[in-house]
Order: C-alpha cells, then sequence, then structure tokens
C-alpha cells in the first residue's frame, strides 16, 4: 500500500511514494474454478487456487442467477479439506442443476454461518442429469410408450444418454448394485435417449417381431445415466432417478382360462385377473389365436362381436357369447386411455381363452340310408371319447343355422335304440361310428355334440357339428304286381333320390346281405328313372311270392356289393303260383273227377282259375 500526501494532489500514481504496508485478501483466485458432475454420483471439486485458502474454509451453493453474499444456500455449507477441495456425495446431487459456488475464508464453521460470510465467487457447478425427478409417465400395456412425454428435462442432458428402468418392488435406488434393468420391461434392453423433434425421449414401441416393449402392467423406476459417464455398462452409472413409469394393464400374458362352447363363464373362473391400475371402466376383446393384440381384428363369429367389460378383474360370459370352441387370445384396453373404442386400443394381452366344443358348426356328412356309415374326422378343441353326439331331424329355415336346431334339447332316439353315440378317437381323429341299422333314415339331420356325456340336460353345452344328410327312401312303399306280367312301381319317396340310382329285387329281410339272384329280377338291378319309378319285366317275376326293393345311391356307393343295397324302398307282393308249384305233376284218370293240387303262391284264392 503506497501513500501519497494531500498536498501534493495525489493527481499521479508518482505521488504515492510513501510504503503504508502490505493488504493481504484471503479468498479464491480466479473465480472460474469451476466443476462439472454427474446427478447421483459423489463428485469432487477443487484442489482450489487463491490466497490464504485453508481447511477452515467452506462453501455453499446458490442459484446460478444469484449473487454470492445475498442469497440463501440451496446446499451447503461444506468444509473445505486440507487438501484445498470440497467432497460432494450422491446424495448431495439428487438431479440436474447448474449452481454458482460462494466461498467463505478462515472463519470454520463457527464463523461461516451468515450468508454474508459467502461473497467470494469460486466458480460454477454443472451436474449433468435430469431435473425434477419426478417426471412420472403413464403408459398402457402392450402399446407404444415415450419415456420423457414431451421430453425430459434437466441440466445437460443428450441424445448419447440412456434409460434403465429398475422394479419398484426391488425396493433398491437407481444406481444400486441391485438396481437392474427389469427383463420384463424393454426386452430387458436400456433405452438410448433420441432426440425426437428437440424433444429428449426415450420411445418404447408397441408389436414388434420380439412383442411388445412394454408388454405388461407395472410400476419402474426410470434410471438415468448421462453419457460422459463412461457407456452407462454399470448399474451404478444408472444413479439419478428421473421418475415413475406406471403402465397400466395386466400384470401377466398366462392368465389363461377354460370354458366350455354355449355354457356361461367366468373369466377368470375364481378369483379376479392381475394387473396394474385395472378399472371398472377396462374392456377386453378376442382374437383367434396367432393374431396379435392392438395389429389384429376381433374374431366377429363369436362373443356377439363385441367387446366385454371387466368388472372388479372378472368377465362374465354368456352362453351365446361361446357358440363353439376353439382358442382365443384374450386383449385388454385400459378404459382410462382412449375409451376402447377400436381394436388397436387392446393392446395388453391377458392369456389364451380355450373353449372346449366342436368347431365350426358346418361340419357336413352324407350317408347313405341302411349302409354303415363313418361321421367325422370331427374337428374343435379337446374333443374327447368321453363326448357323445345326438341327431335331430331338422332343416334350418332361411336366415337360421344348425345350432337352432341343438338348442331344442328335443333329440330323437337312434335308430338302432341308442339315444346317444359315444365320439370315437383314432389317431387323434374324433369320428362317430354308425352300424347300418342305427344310419337315420332319409332327410336332413342336425348332429349336435355334447360334452363329457351330460346330454339332455338344460345345464349340459351342446354345440352343433354341422347338418346330415342321409340320401335315401324316407318309407317303405307296398306295389302288387302279377307274376309273368311286367310291371312299374309308383313314384319313389325318400331324400334326395335321383335319376340312375339302382334297385335290387330280394328276398324279404335281405336288403344291405344279398345280390340280384336269377329266382326274381333276372338277376339284375333296375335302374331309376327320371320319374323315381323303376320298371320291372315280365321275365322279373317268374312265379308268385313277396320281394323287397332294396336302394342303392349310385353316387355314394358302387352299387357292386350287397351292401350297397341297404334301404328297402318298395315292398313288392307278386300275386301268383309259387315256385313250389311250378313244374308239379298231377295224374288223372279219363271220365273220373280228379283234384289238382293244393296249390302254393301268392294271393291264390277260391276266385283262381287255372287252364290246362
Amino acid at each position: 500500500m503506497c501513500y501519497c500526501a494531500d498536498y501534493n494532489g495525489c493527481a499521479t500514481d508518482g505521488m504515492f511514494t510513501a510504503l503504508l504496508g502490505v493488504l493481504t485478501i484471503l479468498g479464491p483466485s480466479p473465480q472460474d474454478q469451476g466443476r462439472t458432475c454427474a446427478a447421483g454420483q459423489p463428485c469432487v471439486l477443487g484442489p482450489f487456487l487463491g490466497q490464504g485458502l485453508s481447511d477452515q474454509d467452506r462453501v455453499v451453493f446458490i442459484s446460478a442467477s444469484g449473487t454470492c453474499g445475498t442469497i440463501a444456500a440451496e446446499l451447503g455449507p461444506k468444509a473445505v479439506s486440507s487438501a484445498l477441495t470440497v467432497s460432494l456425495t450422491a446424495i448431495d446431487l439428487p438431479a440436474g442443476v447448474r449452481w454458482k459456488i460462494c466461498y467463505c475464508t478462515g472463519a470454520g464453521s463457527a464463523g461461516c454461518t451468515a450468508t454474508a460470510s459467502f461473497g467470494a465467487r469460486l466458480g460454477m457447478l454443472t451436474v449433468l442429469g435430469p431435473s425434477p425427478n419426478n417426471q412420472d409417465l403413464t403408459c398402457f400395456a402392450g402399446g407404444v410408450c415415450r419415456l420423457g412425454g414431451n421430453g425430459f428435462t434437466g441440466q445437460g442432458l443428450s441424445a448419447n444418454d440412456r434409460v434403465q428402468l429398475v422394479e419398484n418392488s426391488l425396493g433398491v435406488a437407481c444406481g444400486a448394485a441391485r438396481a437392474s434393468q427389469a427383463a420384463g420391461a424393454g426386452h430387458g434392453e436400456q433405452k438410448a435417449v433420441l432426440l425426437a423433434s428437440s424433444a429428449k425421449v426415450a420411445r418404447y414401441s408397441a408389436e414388434t417381431w420380439r412383442h411388445p416393449s412394454l408388454a405388461l402392467g407395472g410400476v419402474w423406476k426410470m434410471c438415468y445415466c448421462t453419457a460422459n459417464l463412461g457407456g452407462c455398462n454399470s448399474n451404478t452409472h444408472f444413479s439419478v432417478q428421473a421418475g415413475t413409469l406406471t403402465v397400466r394393464g395386466p400384470d401377466s400374458s398366462t392368465q389363461d382360462v377354460t370354458c366350455s362352447a354355449l355354457a356361461a363363464c367366468n373369466l377368470p373362473a375364481t378369483g379376479r385377473f392381475t394387473g396394474q391400475g385395472l378399472t371398472a371402466t377396462d374392456r377386453i376383446v378376442f382374437l383367434r389365436k396367432g393374431d396379435s393384440c392392438g395389429f389384429s381384428a376381433r374374431d366377429s363369429a363369436a362373443f356377439q362381436n363385441m367387446a366385454k367389460s371387466m368388472n372388479s378383474g372378472q368377465v362374465s360370459l354368456v352362453a351365446a357369447d361361446l357358440p363353439f370352441g376353439g382358442q382365443w387370445l384374450m386383449c385388454f384396453c385400459s378404459g382410462v386411455s382412449s375409451g376402447c373404442s377400436s381394436d388397436a386400443d387392446f393392446t395388453g394381452t391377458l392369456g389364451i381363452l380355450s373353449v372346449i366344443g366342436a368347431a365350426p358348426t358346418t361340419q357336413s356328412q352324407i350317408c347313405a340310408q341302411g349302409i354303415a356309415c363313418t361321421l367325422g374326422e370331427y374337428t374343435g378343441f379337446q374333443l374327447s371319447a368321453a363326448d357323445y353326439v345326438g341327431i335331430i331331424q331338422c332343416t334350418p329355415g332361411s336366415g337360421d343355422n344348425v345350432a337352432s336346431c341343438c338348442s331344442s334339447y328335443n333329440w330323437g332316439s337312434f335308430p338302432g335304440g341308442n339315444r346317444l353315440k359315444q365320439i370315437q378317437i383314432a389317431d387323434s381323429q374324433p369320428t362317430v361310428q354308425l352300424s347300418a341299422s342305427e344310419v337315420p333314415p332319409g332327410g336332413t339331420w342336425a348332429v349336435c355334440h355334447c360334452l363329457r356325456g351330460s346330454c339332455g340336460s338344460v345345464s349340459s353345452s351342446i354345440v352343433a357339428l354341422g347338418l346330415l344328410t342321409v340320401i335315401g327312401p324316407d318309407a317303405s312303399q307296398t306295389i302288387a304286381c302279377v307274376f309273368g306280367k311286367s310291371c312299374s312301381s309308383p313314384a319313389l319317396s325318400g331324400h334326395q333320390l335321383v335319376e340312375g340310382d339302382l334297385v335290387a329285387l330280394l328276398g324279404v329281410g335281405q336288403c344291405g346281405s344279398a345280390l340280384p339272384g336269377v329266382d326274381v329280377g333276372a338277376g339284375t338291378a333296375k335302374r331309376v328313372s327320371s320319374s323315381l319309378r323303376f320298371d320291372i319285366s315280365a321275365f322279373d317275376l317268374p312265379f308268385g311270392g313277396s320281394w323287397v326293393a332294396c336302394y342303392c345311391s349310385l353316387r355314394l356307393q358302387g352299387c357292386e356289393s350287397a351292401q350297397d343295397y341297404g334301404s328297402q324302398v318298395v315292398s313288392l307282393q307278386v300275386y301268383g303260383v309259387g315256385s313250389g308249384t311250378q313244374g308239379s305233376t298231377f295224374t288223372c284218370t279219363a271220365g273220373v273227377s280228379c283234384q289238382l293240387g293244393p296249390f302254393g303262391g301268392q294271393g291264390l284264392t277260391s276266385e283262381t282259375r287255372f287252364s290246362s
């Protein structure tokens, strides 16, 4: 310090000629001793430069726009070490921020108490990381989710930063060794922060070749790592929580349920579906197994083509919702999201609904009356040998389907006396074996399937399998002919009888067990005409007796074996002397009365006359 006597005017530096003393200003110098740290990570500031600095000094941290010594500290005071450094813990740096560092010299903790004591500026501290720590977000299972919403906010964030989702239920803080990326979120992978329209976000996709990034409901901590930490390759690098991610939806995609076709069913059968944030406004739709929730359309053929409400975690289905068997994907929509008006809103996967029963209900079969027939191979879900089928004579009206026939429960008996026929499983294929006597008469029949032998009860599950068309006569007609004379049948009555079919004249009871012989019909089958009649020539009826005409559908059978002629279409009475009488020899004496006979045959009476 140099002194100038006032009488000299002290106008120039050269007038300060007397040495007064030395002035020492204690404090940091220069004032730009800044530092960059990462939120959630410990950080050491210094060593500091300056005059007379010591371990009795203290620092505080104030808003970057404030003036040292005039405003209260946001962090500190912090002691300066003997090495002229200040150590900050991870707890001191919970979020991204920029602070001004203010210095108090020499007074120790006792003296550095007033705000005004920290009047010296040391520099700026930049803490990289998100801020605030409650940038919370709600997304929906299976849907697109953009962490950061309109963009993460904080200090020094970059497109090279990364985010790691840690299950909230672990109860560990971000940056802990155990705070690892959740395997069930984001395919178990950290997400890079992207720059989208100048906003810094982390994007989780919906359906991909690997399924949705956030397929299930849950709660996760969003743990953030700034790029300057060298690759974000350790759990400890993700040390600051940017917020909490809540994903509304089922917490498991394997909450599978099994029901029976045409039977009311609760999903699940007991208890409730589990998940995050489920409400009474949530809904589910059903997609064919193999489709994708949020991308495929619901199955309009079942569930009355309607989304179903979830009431307290449970869905109630009525019988009409389950018209046939099969498997469906149960897709979830949170009613909080968009009102669940589009199939694309149903992005969450609950599990598989399996419905035991036949499917489809249009498995048509054709049999010929009087000939053994195999129904099947039927398809459906979990058809078993414990199931049965029954047949109802029913032709669905216009606009109706076979199910309307089966729903009546008014089942007739099979011709063989068995009310029901049990399903047989051969090579994993369900079939029903009908003997010749069990094939019903010609007509259209509904084949109905019921589960586990409980058929006939109103509470049983009875599902249409399809129509059974039986080709053949619906009744046997009776005609009378005279031996040795040609004869024609009336128009035959039956179902789908057509020109070109064949009939065989056989002995009574021989339909299905014999072929035409030489005794009657000249050993040949007779062709059915366009008027559904057949003709018998004089040579076909060499003697009187009782016979039957047995029918064969040429388009179904080859009409070459006895079994092909299995159904009786006509009962034939041929009046005349029987075969046992023809060729008989009688001896009489001239001029003496003589009795001839007795004569055997069909329709012989006292009015019958003979000539010689």
